[in-house]
Order: structure tokens, then C-alpha cells, then sequence
């Protein structure tokens, strides 16, 4: 036993070793099991062998044997579990089947991998989340960007189908996935279009571009992906246009960080805003462009010149804005620098609530001293008038003979119902800018094929700006030495007080379906813009004589646009009726502009107090009086348009055919009633405010009290015309060789404008030529204007382009109305003349290339020949009518301008594939011109022994200068980075000198300087990319704009009129004796903004 008990212990020891290893073991092994599971769920996901799934609903066991068949994995499950489970919109083409496998987990499904072999686990959902359907939406265009109303697109395994609308839209609503889409055309090819990935909730966007079929392919189908597909999309919108065209999209506008449509359209190439509202389309001023919102024009919202409030509409409203620089024969044809076709949407592609709130300040403005006449208003920052411009009602007015002759006993109690308080001058602290808009679209689907939206939004802007200028015009300091702007002694100064108030609104409705589509486009504007100039005078000329004036012009204009537009579908050959009526009712008031001086009364240790009224007599020798004005302005504009258009084939390839007619029928109407402040006895010197001499117990005819003068010859009807114009025009769009595309017709025009000149009949200016100006204005003619536009494609990425059209720009009834207005900027008296239309031969070639989407590097040369070109020119006056300067449109003789533009835009991806470097984009554009006039000077010339009378035309010999307003370079050039969060945007613009005012002598033409400006936008994207903060400061430079004339850059030659003396130039050479007649600085500009789309 003693030698045994060793070996049993030990055994013993063995067999509880072992016992504690199997209960370790037992213990454990759901916990290996557990990590097994664990570790086969992460591996199973990283399966790469690729499989495809075309199912629009399956049984989960169909699916696996699927699987099973494509990759030889083996799945192991319980088939009592699957047999009633259904999977629905199961599209994956070429996934790895890891992927595949966790997006099926959604179903219920658990994986784990084993080897070769996949265990599977159906777990039921407790509940199922109701997924958001999304959309896949766009557009079918040929290879020529035209749209293929009828396309048929399929969604492959879903086996859907619908068909593209008369505007080529198509729609489809479909659980998240990814999808596969086939469409289809007659003689075209038919096109697939895979991994097009749907969103929960969200919008898919895909234009798809079909190219003509050949006898080689009719049966072949193209393969293609959604990336290349979108490429292929923006690449049709830009390269495949039929003119030479310039534009921006709505997804392009959404990406950048600007504020309103003014600042958006400076990224378009050639394309210069100033102040939002002028438009400069290479080089040329507003008059030679033309502004249309959704194809109707756009009235101007300024009394003397062609401009438009471009910042009112909404830009998350905007579809697009195209810049057309040649016309075609379907065009409107009254332009010839660019036409800005502002396009709004209709019906929104989704629904869609945004808001903007901003705020900012100028530097030389906000928080300083603001200068108004009578104190602002109750309603000024909503933009309307709370009663206090008003003028009364019914004024008699008369002809006063002499100062000895009795006025009549109605004008003292008359002269008693105008208000003194607003003659008084108030000053207070200029608040910060504020912006708002809001916008809202909604999208329904009322059955398959016809949908149903509307689109709108409101916006709210108010900016207050100071800009203090000096000026010497009018001074008579031609010859003398140095500059004199710069001697306190001779040079006026003052401030411009800005004060603008800007309400607009858009409300589009649509109704669409696969033959027709109908909208509803109506648009409201109101502007208030009040300018206060605050001025000390000196009249160098007179003494120095010193003199304080304030000078302030309320305007309000209103304009109210509705439209009314279709497209049918007629024939399944593609034959289309498009149609449309708008009514624009536009009203521009001036309510109570003043005009008050006050002389220098005395001065006290060294300051001088300004407290004489300047009220003069009726037989004042200058014929200068103060004085309180308003206009109103009404005009109702019917517009009209009809065409049709039918594709054909044509050596194997598409062509159409298109036809319309187009017409206008306007009226317009402009009173005033105009009061002068008069003193009838001047014995004794006026001292005080206007503000009580002007009371209505102060009014009087006695030496210390004043009244208001009606002049008969002044007040009442100024004009009333119409306007009426009918086109008609024969289009075709054809293609030879595959390569080469014509689009040319001709466009016959009928004319009419007869604006008749009340005003002139009651009292005629006495300026020569009331001997042969007409009582009605105004021209009536028919016109032919051909065009012809051609694109050789070099490659799929280059174009060539060549172009001629004619076109005419036709004078406004404000330029053929002898009405006078003071214009503050110019410091002149404006007025029209019988002027009559511009014809322009227009001559333009172009080679282009697109590098990537949203790229272009194009240079361009055009050639314009103008026939009667319109300027604005300044005349010879008398001391005795009270004008300083007075300008009037006329006509010159011919014109020319040639030049050539040079632009791009292009990421900088091809760099490196970072995604930094394709967020990043450099563009400019630049365009040298010169251009020359045949000036004329026109003269009355008595006959027949005083009886008759003739307009004479004479051409100024040696006069060889730039085209009213040309400037002869312009450069814009900036960086922009774009990315999913932030964005930033530098740009700067400088062009060259432009006249500003032009006059028979060259020697006395007054130009514009350039100055360099430089812009900055920065934004960043929060709150899931719903939100969006913009920084903006304008004018960061904050250069001077200075005005200038060469008083001695020529030389008068009786033989050959004027030679260039020396070595002068046009342009600012002070060195050379150049003068500085004009300086104004305006600020920099500081803006904020947050947006939020829902």
C-alpha cells in the first residue's frame, strides 16, 4: 500500500487536472462561440466578389440561391423562415456582395461566414420603418440642346415607363436605391444609364443627352454611367447653344456665395454690374443691352436712363440667366452689346421653404450723419409715402407777363396748401443695411404624367449710403493752371445722401403634362430711391460767390408683370405650338423734389452761416429759382408671342423649322406740376428758413414773404405716347455632316412710335430749334433683319463659331420727349429729342472650349457698324434759362466698334486629384475694343426769307473719339473656391476710361476714369448643409471715381477740324494738362447674411 499511494495521488491530481479543463472548456464555449460570431459578422462585409440584382420584388430564398449561383458561396438557413419573406427594389449592379449582404440586414436577415459558407438568421423587424420615396428628375435634349418632348424612359427592373413632357421633363418617384434607366427615341439611339443612386427623400437630377441615330446603329444601345451622363448634361447646356451665348445655372448659382441676382451676374463672361442695376455687357452701356424676365423686357426704374433693379428677384426663384451676344431670328432683336434673359422657375423640381435675413453697414455711412429734407417718414423703410410729398390737388397755374403785373387772387391762398415742413433739413444717424427674402416652392404629382406647382418669394431691402464728391463743373476753370479740384477756394463739395427702399415679389404657378404644360409668371416691384445732394457752391466766375444748396428727388417706381404662357404638343411627329400674353403696368412718381439755395449771411470766427434764401422775381436775369416739382408716370404694356416649330430629317440628320409672330402695344403718360418760390417785392433782403418763410401764415406777396409761383408753361400733360410693333420671323436649326450647324432665317419688323409733346405747344423751349421741332415724336417703319448663326464642332469639347445678325435698338419715349429733369449725378438738366432708331450690323467670330463642366476658355472678335447712333450730348446754353448744363439725346451720323474678348473659367483639378484643387477655380475675362463716331452738329437754318425754317446735319471733320459710354478695355478676374462647407470668392474689375458726356468739341468731353475694384464673398455651410452664412465686402479698395476732360489735347484746323495736339491722349494725363472735373468716393460695403432652406 505504501508503495501504491504515490501513483494514486497522482492520478487523482491527473483526473482533476482534467475534470477542470472540460468544466473550463463547457464554461466557455458560448463565449468562443460568441467571438467566432463575432469576428465571421466583421469578415463577411468585406466578401468583394461582385454581384448583380435586378429585382422590383423577390422572395428572399430566390435571392440567396441567386447569390449562391454568382459567387459559389454556400448559404445555410432555415427555409421553414424564409418562404414568406419578400424583398422589394433590389438594384445593385456589380456590388460586392459584402455590401449587398448589410444593406439586405435591413429585412431582417443576420449573416455570419464560416469557411465557404454563410450562415443565415431571420430575425422579423418588430416594427418597419416607412422609408421616403425619392425622385429622379430631368430633361432629354438631342446633341443640339433641343428638348425631345416624348422620349421614353424606363426604369430597368421596375419596369416603370413614362414619357418626357412637351418641355422634354420627365419625373419618377421611387423607394431609395440604385437604378438603372434606358431611354429611348424615334431615330435616335437609345441610351442606358446605370448606378444612378436615389436618396431618401432627396432629388436625383439627370439631364440625358440622345444623339441621332445612324443606319450603322440603329440596334446598338450606348452604355453609360449617372457621373458621365451628368457631365454629358451640363456639356449640352453649354457647348450646343445656337448663339454665342453666356450663362449661368440655377445649381451654379446655388453654389456660390452671392447675395442677389446683381451680384450672381457678374460671373457671367463680358458681363459688368454696377450698383446692381447697370448693366455693362462688353463695354457697352445699358442702352446697346437689353434685360427680359422670362421673356418679356424689363422697364426701367430710373427717369433718365435704361437700368433695372436686378437684386428684387429671388435667386433661389431663378432657373438660369443666359447672356445672348448674337441674336437669331426667334430673338428680340434691340440689342447689341449682350441680352440678359432672366429665366424664374415655374413648377419646382421638389418643394423647398428658404429664408435669408442680412444686415451690413458702409464704411463712409453707418452711424455717421444722414442729410434728408423733411425727415424721413412713417412708411419710408417699407418704401412708400405717409402723405408728405404729396402735392396739392388741382393747381391753377398761370402766365405771369412781368414782375409789375398783379398776380391772380387764387395764387396766395393756393401757395397756403403746400407744407413747409418738408423744406426743412434734417439730420440723423445712418442705420445699418437690412435684407430679407423668402421663398417657398411646392411640387405635386397629381397622377402619373401631370403634375401641378407653384413657386414664390418675397424680398425686403433698405440701404442708406453717403458719398462725398467735389466737383468744378460748370465753373468755367478751364484755363486755369494746376487742379483746381484740389483748392478749397474754387471747387464745390458736397454729399450725396442715398436713401432706397426696395419690396419685390415673385408668384409662379404651372400645370403640366406630357402634351401641354401651362404657367402663370407674375412679378411686383417697388423701389423708393430718395437722393439728397447737400452742396456747398462756389461760382468762381461770380466772385467766388458762395452758396449752400440742397437738392433732394424722391422716386417711386412701381412695376407689376403678369404673364401668361403654354407649350402643346400637337402632332407625335414633334410639331409644337408655343404661346404666351403678358400685361406690365409700371408707374414712376416724383413726389416733391426740392431744389433750395441759401446765400452766405455772415461769418464768425471763421465760419460761415448760410441764411438768405435765393428766392428771385419773375424777371430774374438768370432765370434760376428754386423750386418743388412732381411727375407721374403711367404706362400699360401689352406683350404677345406665338410660334410654331417642327422637326424634320434632313441628310440623315435632325433639322427644324420654326415660325412666329411677336408683338407690343404700349402707352404711356407723364404730368407735372412744378411750383418756383417767387419774391414779387425785393426792397428789403430775405433772412430765415425756408421752413418758415414758406408757413402758411407767412405766405404773401409783401418783401418779407414769398409765394409759389404755377408756371402754365410747366405744369400738366408734358407727353403722351404709343407704341406699337409687330414681328414676324422664319427660323432654321440644321446640321450637315455631323459636324456643322446652321441656324439662320430672317425677321421682319414693324414699327411704330408717335409720342405726342404737349408740353411743347404750351410753352416750346426757345432754343433755336422749337422752329422745327415736331409736336409728335417718334419714327414708323418696317424692317428686315437677317442672321445667320454657325457652330463647327471641332471635337466634343471645342466649337468654332461665326455669326452676323442685324438688329435695332429703338429709342424710349423718355428719349423722345423734350421733357427736362435734373439729374444729380450728372448735374445737368436731361432731356429727349425726335430721335430715331440705331441699326446695327453685328459681325462676331468665336473658338471656344469646354474642359470639364462649368469650364470655358474662349476668344472671340467682334465687329459692329452702327447706323445712327444714339448719344447722350451735351449743348450750348443761354445764362438766362437757369441750366447750367443741359444735355439731350441726338443722333449721330455712323459709329463703329471692334474688339476682342478673351474668358475663362477652370478648376484647377488637372493640378493633382485633390479634391481641394477641383474646388478651386480661377476666371476672368477681358475685352479690348476701339470704336469711333461721325459726329454730327445740328442747326436750324432759316428759308424762303424767314418763312421756313430747315434742320441742318453737319459732321464734325476731325472728331474721332469712343462711342457715348464705350470704355476701350475691361478686365474681371477673381479666384473662387467652392466646396461641400465653405466657399470664397475674390474678384476685381478695371476698365478703361468711357465718356461720360460728350459735346461737339472733343476738348470739352468729359470721361470716367476706371478705378480698380475688389470684391470678397465668404460662406459657410452648417446645420447639414441647410444653413448658410455669406460675408461680403464690397469695394475694398475704396478708390475715388473721378470725372476728367482734356482741355488741351486738340488743336481746332480750319481745313481738317481738330488734330491731336503733342503727344495727348484720351485718356487722364494730368502731366498734360488733363483737369479733374468730378471726384466721389462711395465706401466700402460690409454685408452679412444667413439663409436656411427647409
Amino acid at each position: 500500500m505504501i508503495f501504491n499511494l504515490p501513483f494514486t495521488l497522482n492520478l487523482r491530481i491527473q483526473q482533476t487536472s482534467y475534470l477542470f479543463i472540460i468544466l473550463f472548456i463547457l464554461l466557455n464555449t458560448p463565449v468562443f462561440a460568441q467571438a467566432r460570431d463575432i469576428k465571421d459578422i466583421d469578415t463577411y462585409k468585406t466578401i468583394n466578389n461582385p454581384v448583380t440584382l435586378e429585382y422590383a420584388q423577390v422572395g428572399a430564398i430566390k435571392i440567396l440561391k441567386e447569390l449562391k449561383t454568382q459567387t459559389r458561396y454556400n448559404f445555410v438557413y432555415n427555409p421553414n423562415e424564409l418562404e414568406k419573406v419578400t424583398l422589394k427594389n433590389i438594384s445593385y449592379r456589380k456590388q460586392a456582395l459584402g455590401t449587398v449582404l448589410e444593406k439586405l440586414t435591413e429585412s431582417g436577415m443576420n449573416f455570419s461566414l464560416s469557411g465557404g459558407s454563410i450562415f443565415v438568421k431571420y430575425t422579423k423587424p418588430a416594427f418597419e420603418k416607412k422609408q421616403q420615396a425619392g425622385r429622379i428628375s430631368g430633361k432629354i435634349v438631342d446633341d443640339k440642346g433641343e428638348t425631345l418632348p416624348g422620349a421614353s424612359i424606363k426604369i430597368i427592373g421596375l419596369n416603370r415607363v413614362v414619357q418626357s413632357s412637351v418641355d422634354g421633363t420627365y419625373e419618377f418617384n421611387v423607394p431609395p436605391g440604385t437604378y438603372t434607366i434606358e431611354v429611348s427615341y424615334i431615330s435616335f439611339q437609345t441610351k442606358r444609364i446605370a448606378d444612378i443612386v436615389v436618396n431618401e427623400g432627396r432629388l436625383t437630377k439627370l439631364d440625358v443627352v440622345l444623339n441621332v441615330s445612324t443606319s450603322a446603329l440603329k440596334e446598338v444601345v450606348i452604355q453609360s454611367s449617372y457621373k458621365k451622363e451628368s457631365i454629358n448634361g451640363l456639356y449640352a447646356q453649354q457647348k450646343n447653344n445656337a448663339s454665342i451665348t453666356d450663362g449661368i445655372s440655377a445649381e451654379q448659382i446655388a453654389r456660390t456665395p452671392d447675395n442677389n441676382l446683381g451680384q450672381v451676374l457678374k460671373r457671367i463672361s463680358g458681363i459688368t454690374t454696377i450698383d446692381t442695376r447697370y448693366v455693362v455687357v462688353r463695354g457697352m452701356t445699358e442702352r446697346y443691352n437689353q434685360a427680359m424676365l422670362d421673356g418679356v423686357i424689363i422697364p426701367s426704374t430710373d427717369m433718365n436712363r435704361r437700368n433695372f433693379s436686378f437684386d428684387v428677384v429671388p435667386q433661389e426663384l431663378v432657373s438660369s440667366v443666359v447672356v445672348n451676344k448674337t441674336s437669331s431670328a426667334d430673338m428680340s432683336s434691340e440689342f447689341s452689346g449682350g441680352q440678359i434673359l432672366i429665366n424664374t422657375l415655374d413648377i419646382p423640381e421638389q418643394n423647398f421653404i428658404s429664408f435669408t435675413v442680412g444686415t451690413g453697414f458702409n464704411t463712409r455711412t453707418t452711424g455717421k450723419d444722414f442729410v434728408s429734407l423733411g425727415g424721413r417718414g412713417k412708411y419710408d423703410f417699407l418704401g412708400f409715402d405717409d402723405g408728405r410729398r404729396n402735392t396739392p390737388m388741382d393747381l391753377q397755374s398761370w402766365t405771369q407777363p412781368d414782375q409789375s403785373a398783379p398776380i391772380p387772387s387764387y395764387a396766395i391762398p393756393q401757395s397756403k396748401r403746400f407744407q413747409s415742413e418738408p423744406l426743412k433739413a434734417y439730420v440723423s444717424n445712418a442705420t445699418p443695411n437690412q435684407n430679407y427674402r423668402f421663398s417657398l416652392g411646392r411640387l405635386y404629382q397629381l397622377k402619373e404624367g401631370l403634375k401641378f406647382g407653384f413657386s414664390g418669394g418675397l424680398t425686403y431691402r433698405n440701404t442708406q449710403e453717403t458719398n462725398p464728391f467735389e466737383t468744378i463743373r460748370n465753373a468755367g476753370l478751364t484755363n486755369v493752371s494746376g487742379a483746381p479740384i484740389d483748392s478749397a477756394s474754387l471747387r464745390s463739395t458736397g454729399n450725396l445722401h442715398k436713401f432706397n427702399t426696395t419690396l419685390g415679389g415673385v408668384l409662379n404657378a404651372g400645370i403640366q403634362s406630357e402634351k401641354f404644360k401651362l404657367a402663370s409668371k407674375n412679378y411686383y416691384s417697388h423701389v423708393f430711391n430718395e437722393t439728397m445732394q447737400d452742396a456747398l457752391r462756389v461760382e468762381p466766375e461770380n466772385n467766388n460767390f458762395k452758396f449752400k444748396e440742397l437738392l433732394t428727388v424722391p422716386e417711386y417706381t412701381t412695376v407689376y408683370q403678369n404673364k401668361l404662357e403654354g407649350e402643346n404638343l400637337i402632332s407625335s411627329k414633334g410639331l409644337k405650338f408655343n404661346w404666351s400674353g403678358a400685361r406690365t403696368s409700371i408707374s414712376q412718381d416724383i413726389k416733391d423734389m426740392r431744389r433750395l439755395r441759401y446765400a452766405r449771411t455772415a461769418t464768425f470766427d471763421g465760419v460761415d452761416y448760410y441764411d438768405s434764401p435765393q428766392a428771385n422775381g419773375f424777371s430774374d436775369a438768370l432765370g434760376v429759382y428754386d423750386y418743388r416739382l412732381s411727375t407721374r408716370l403711367n404706362e400699360t404694356d401689352y406683350n404677345w408671342t406665338a410660334s410654331l416649330s417642327q422637326p424634320f430629317d434632313f441628310l440623315k440628320d435632325k433639322s427644324v423649322v420654326k415660325i412666329g409672330y411677336a408683338g407690343w402695344h404700349k402707352k404711356r403718360a407723364l404730368n407735372s406740376a412744378q411750383v418756383q418760390i417767387i419774391r414779387q417785392d425785393q426792397s428789403v433782403k430775405l433772412t430765415g428758413r425756408y421752413e418758415d418763410i414758406m408757413a402758411p401764415d407767412r405766405i404773401g406777396a409783401t418783401a418779407d414773404s414769398a409765394f409759389y409761383f404755377a408756371d402754365a408753361g410747366r405744369n400738366g400733360t408734358q407727353y403722351t405716347g404709343t407704341s406699337k410693333y409687330h414681328s414676324a420671323y422664319v427660323m432654321l436649326d440644321q446640321r450637315f455632316f455631323q459636324k456643322l450647324r446652321l441656324v439662320y432665317g430672317v425677321r421682319a419688323e414693324n414699327f411704330n412710335l408717335a409720342n405726342q409733346q404737349q408740353q411743347f405747344l404750351r410753352a416750346p423751349n426757345y432754343d433755336g430749334f422749337e422752329k422745327v421741332n415736331p409736336f409728335i415724336t417718334g419714327e414708323k417703319n418696317w424692317r428686315f433683319l437677317p442672321s445667320v448663326n454657325a457652330t463647327y464642332s471641332l471635337t466634343e469639347q471645342m466649337n468654332f463659331r461665326a455669326a452676323y445678325s442685324t438688329t435695332v435698338v429703338r429709342p424710349d419715349f423718355r428719349e423722345t420727349s423734350y421733357f427736362e429733369l435734373y439729374d444729380p449725378y450728372l448735374e445737368s438738366y436731361i432731356s429727349g429729342w425726335n430721335v430715331i432708331s440705331t441699326k446695327i450690323k453685328n459681325y462676331d467670330l468665336r473658338y471656344e472650349w469646354y474642359p470639364g463642366p462649368g469650364e470655358i476658355i474662349s476668344v472671340s472678335a467682334f465687329y459692329k457698324d452702327f447706323d445712327n447712333p444714339l448719344e447722350l450730348v451735351a449743348q450750348n446754353v443761354s445764362s438766362s434759362t437757369g441750366k447750367i448744363r443741359y444735355l439731350r439725346f441726338q443722333n449721330q451720323k455712323k459709329a463703329t466698334n471692334k474688339g476682342f474678348e478673351m474668358e475663362f473659367r477652370k478648376s484647377l483639378g488637372f493640378i493633382a486629384d485633390k479634391q481641394w484643387l477641383h474646388d478651386l477655380s480661377i476666371f476672368g475675362n477681358g475685352t479690348w475694343m476701339r470704336s469711333e463716331v461721325t459726329a454730327v452738329n445740328y442747326r436750324v437754318v432759316a428759308e424762303n426769307g424767314g418763312t421756313s425754317y430747315s434742320l441742318i446735319e453737319e459732321i464734325l471733320p476731325g472728331v474721332k473719339r469712343p462711342l457715348y459710354g464705350q470704355s476701350p478695355w475691361l478686365i474681371n478676374a477673381g479666384v473662387s473656391y467652392s466646396s461641400k462647407i465653405v466657399g470664397a470668392n475674390i474678384s476685381y474689375n478695371r476698365s478703361g476710361y468711357r465718356s461720360y458726356v460728350v459735346t461737339a468739341s472733343p476738348n470739352d468731353i468729359e470721361y470716367e476714369n476706371g478705378r480698380n475694384v475688389v470684391d470678397l464673398q465668404l460662406s459657410a455651410r452648417l446645420m447639414k448643409q441647410k444653413a448658410e452664412i455669406r460675408l461680403n465686402i464690397g469695394n475694398l479698395l475704396d478708390e475715388s471715381t473721378i470725372y476728367y476732360t482734356n482741355p488741351t489735347a486738340y488743336t481746332l484746323n480750319p481745313q481738317n477740324g481738330y488734330d491731336i495736339a503733342g503727344n495727348n491722349t484720351d485718356a487722364y494725363e494730368p502731366e498734360n494738362g488733363d483737369k479733374i472735373s468730378y471726384r466721389i468716393k462711395n465706401g466700402r460695403t460690409v454685408s452679412i447674411t444667413f439663409s436656411y432652406k427647409f
